[in-house]
């Protein structure tokens, strides 16, 4: 519990709350655990198959299409956010520990009292802990309490879902984008160290 209320209170859009608000959202909170901790005994055998094996073999936490039920809080582990193109997926993003997922799809409808279903996917790399914070509970205690700039920021994921993948944004942080699907594919970010030579 201590743990929970802990995690909530570092989040950046619950730190301005009240400890009573922080108690309410931590009650209502659901801790899931998505793929398999030991992950890498079966990931030698799948790295030997294609791109799109592996990719079948990535636990789907929410799908393209579903209802935003809640906002997913990332606790540990790496998450592939993706969106259907024509029989497969292009990858958008990679998220790990601290990210939020569903968060502009639940503003949107909170601000238009609309039900619009999830963009894109989020699968697990191997295994991820979610804190899953129902979308009542966002739109209830959370969502009136955010500045208009606040809510503009942490809403604005969904006006880059649909752009092409840009090569300042790789640029910018410094690394390729082919490089970045390699160490994914190869699950080197699931690692604390890496040496290469």
């Amino acid at each position: 519990e201590r743990s929970l209320t802990t995690a909530l209170q570092a989040t950046p859009m619950f730190e301005h709350l009240s400890g009573d608000v922080i108690d309410k959202i931590a009650h209502e909170t659901l801790f899931e655990t998505y793929g398999d901790f030991d992950w890498h005994t079966s990931y030698i055998r799948l790295s030997e198959g294609s791109a799109q094996d592996r990719l079948s073999h990535e636990p789907v936490i929410v799908s393209e299409g579903d209802y935003p039920d809640g906002l997913l809080l990332i606790r540990s582990g790496f998450g592939r956010i993706s969106k259907s193109i024509n029989n497969g997926h292009r990858t958008l993003e990679y998220i790990g520990a601290g990210s939020v997922f569903g968060m502009s799809e639940i503003i949107s409808n909170w601000r238009h009292h609309d039900s619009q279903p999830l963009r894109t996917s989020l699968r697990a790399l191997g295994y991820i802990d979610v804190l899953r914070v129902p979308t009542r509970i966002i739109e209830e205690l959370v969502l009136p309490t955010l500045s208009e700039d606040a809510l503009v920021h942490l809403g604005g994921f969904e006006n880059r879902i649909d752009d092409e993948p840009k090569e300042d944004a790789d640029l910018e942080n410094n690394i390729d984008s082919g490089l970045l699907e390699f160490l994914v594919e190869h699950r080197y970010i699931n690692g604390t160290a890496t040496m290469l030579i």
